[in-house]
């Protein structure tokens, strides 16, 4: 992406002369970046903004410096964040609202995040349950899949934003939508988002190819927006499981390192949560779930676990024993 189609918010004009033209939308694509973005002892670098616009109206992207701008310089646009009339848009928040919310005091309000528009898509598209298995099967050992395909009935395998737009973009032209892809015919799913070290991200000055990457995403998840929005994946219910979904950390933010908070399944009461059913803790998730969110037999000596961070647990269990024997196959040598 070239620079003429960004424009870096490091200081108080900048941000004044980017404000009254955001404030002009009414759907605006958000991500950030940072240094282990959202987790305790992270820090967030920068917030980049992109509106959802029409074709005609070239308006850049803005991508604010957080490193360079105080917090009094960014209220402005840290309300428009705020405002609940103005539709956010993010590719899995959740670690974007961690980091505004702990570092910054900022609630983000009127959320519709486009990882769980992909899930609805898949139910939209008929997707059958030997495909969500086999998204499953890039995650979980196989034996689990196919000797324990009761435990996966709950499961749901997330996409990545490059997986979501190799998915939806790539096929859509391939049936002669006519629309420019954004990335290279025989690029690999995650070679775009491969070229930066997201641990320098609070070095500075920051490099075109930094703040291209930043610039890109946002336009992606605008173009995933867009192809949703026209094939009718935007559920009515889906800014209410977004908002449950994005603040996630809210109550404390996670652990970098344990084992529970990395991964790519679903939590679980996203998307079918009733408030009226009754609740337990889950030892690993570390939150309130209703008791079908759990095994009948949920307690162990280690703690009562989720279907989810039971999945997970396995997949530990698996990585070691698999670890173990090559380790013992190399002793023979």
């Amino acid at each position: 992406m070239s620079a003429s189609e960004y424009v870096l918010c490091a200081d108080t004009e900048a941000v004044a002369a980017a404000v009254p033209v955001l404030s002009g939308y009414s759907h605006l694509v958000v991500d950030c970046e940072g240094d282990q973005l959202g987790c305790r002892g992270g820090r967030l670098s920068l917030l980049t903004i992109t509106p959802i616009r029409a074709a005609s109206d070239q308006v850049p992207t803005y991508i604010f410096d957080l490193l360079r701008l105080k917090r009094k310089n960014m209220r402005r646009v840290f309300d428009l964040l705020r405002d609940a009339s103005r539709v956010k848009i993010f590719f899995d928040g959740r670690m974007d609202y961690s980091a505004l919310w702990h570092e910054y005091d900022v609630h983000v309000v009127g959320v519709i995040d486009m990882q769980l528009a992909d899930l609805h898509s898949r139910q939209a598209r008929g997707e059958t349950e030997s495909k969500r298995l086999g998204r499953l099967r890039a995650y979980l050992p196989q034996n689990m899949i196919t000797k324990k395909s009761g435990e996966c009935r709950t499961l749901a395998r997330l996409s990545s934003l490059a997986s979501c737009v190799q998915e939806h973009l790539r096929t859509n032209e391939s049936k002669g939508s006519g629309q420019q892809s954004l990335i290279s015919p025989g690029t690999t799913t995650n070679a775009y988002l491969c070229s930066v070290d997201h641990k320098r991200w609070l070095e500075r000055p920051l490099s075109q190819e930094q703040l291209g990457y930043a610039a890109k995403d946002v336009r992606l998840i605008g173009r995933i927006y867009e192809h949703f929005k026209a094939q009718n994946y935007l559920t009515e219910n889906l800014p209410e499981q977004s908002e449950r979904y994005v603040t996630h950390w809210k109550a404390r933010q996670p652990e970098k390192d344990r084992y529970f908070n990395p991964h790519c399944l679903l939590p679980l009461d996203i998307i079918d949560y009733d408030a009226r059913r009754p609740t337990k803790r889950c030892d690993g998730c570390e939150r309130l779930l209703a008791v079908q969110c759990f095994p009948r037999e949920t307690t162990s000596s280690e703690g009562i676990y989720c279907w989810v961070c039971n999945a997970v647990l396995r997949k530990k269990a698996y990585n070691k024993r698999k670890h173990d024997n090559a380790k013992r196959g190399r002793r023979r040598r």
